[in-house]
């Protein structure tokens, strides 16, 4: 199974975050198990909408999850439609603190 991690700003800008630990956990047995991952860090790295649409046209993946904070929800929801948009039969798991 091919899958896609995003890693989502919290709406600060210019501050860079953490390293994404959660998603490491998840990712490390899925390496071991031979799946295909690709990592999008939408938190670390400036991106303009233009751009941030292109990168999700580009996924090819059979799954796609999201790490965020409750900070980032209309971000959140943004990426979700969008991703909805050009990847409307892929399964997308929302994860990370936002879920609590």
């Amino acid at each position: 199974m091919d899958i896609t991690f995003i890693q989502m700003t919290d709406g600060y800008d210019g501050y860079p975050g953490r390293y994404p630990l959660g998603l490491a956990y998840i990712a490390a047995p899925l390496l071991k198990r031979g799946h295909p991952l690709h990592f999008i860090d939408f938190k670390f790295f400036t991106h303009t909408p233009a751009q941030i649409e292109e990168k999700v046209k580009s996924i090819r993946a059979d799954l796609i999850g999201i790490s965020a904070i409750i900070s980032s929800y209309a971000h959140i929801k943004e990426l979700s439609h969008l991703i909805k948009k050009y990847h409307p039969h892929t399964p997308l798991i929302l994860g990370g603190p936002i879920t609590f």
